[in-house]
């Protein structure tokens, strides 16, 4: 008898300590859940151009962020949506804070908004998928990882967009004067037509035979 009451004792140890386990790791999710992260984003502009480029647009760009999902949390308490955002030269700008308050992972796209291309401008066309992998530590709460990938399938250390302006104005005009055929000393060269070239070739002609009547005298 002493030894199943024994047995019986320790079973119910056993299991009470089970069921406590059990009580306190429900209230560390549940405590875990209560404390949100906010997650942000910078986003990286360069821009070069030459000496003395026109005004036009300047080296203002603009930039969207989108959610994938609707239910996305956004900058600014927004859900879903896009985010629009400008830099101007060389700058970066943070985008967030982005708050999060569950687990999952959550999807964006980045990328320069063009609407036109004005002449001598280039623009990154790069698009970064970014993704925000959202986990629940229990007693630390909620903890969020950045990956970014480029369009290529790449991950991006940095997003960052590179855009360039050069003066095309001389090179147009370049394209539009007529070509020119220079000779040796750098004048344009004169072709010969076939009534000229036939014109010269009689004179010569006419030279050797008076030549050769002279010599043919002096023979005599």
């Amino acid at each position: 008898m002493c030894k199943i009451q024994k047995k019986s004792k320790n079973l119910l140890v056993l299991f009470l300590s089970m069921v406590s386990l059990l009580a306190a790791g429900s209230e560390r999710v549940c405590a875990g859940g209560d404390r949100p992260v906010s997650v942000t984003l910078r986003v990286y502009q360069t821009f070069s151009a030459a000496a003395g480029m026109d005004t036009g647009i300047g080296d203002i760009f603009s930039y969207r962020l989108s959610a994938e999902n609707e239910s996305n949390p956004m900058p600014d308490d927004m859900i879903g949506g896009d985010y629009n955002l400008t830099i101007a030269g060389d700058q970066s700008v943070e985008v967030g804070p982005i708050t999060y308050r569950s687990d999952g992972i959550y999807r964006y796209q980045l990328e320069q908004a063009v609407e036109n291309e004005p002449s001598g401008y280039t623009f990154d066309r790069e698009i970064y998928t970014v993704s925000i992998h959202v986990k629940n530590l229990q007693i630390e709460g909620m903890t969020a990882q950045v990956i970014a990938v480029k369009s290529n399938g790449d991950k991006a250390a940095l997003l960052r967009f590179e855009n360039s302006w050069e003066d095309l104005s001389e090179k147009e005009e370049g394209e539009k004067a007529p070509p020119k055929s220079l000779g040796k000393t750098g004048k344009t060269a004169s072709v010969k037509t076939g009534d000229a070239l036939d014109a010269s070739l009689w004179a010569a002609a006419a030279i050797a035979g008076a030549v050769l009547i002279l010599s043919m005298k002096r023979v005599k």
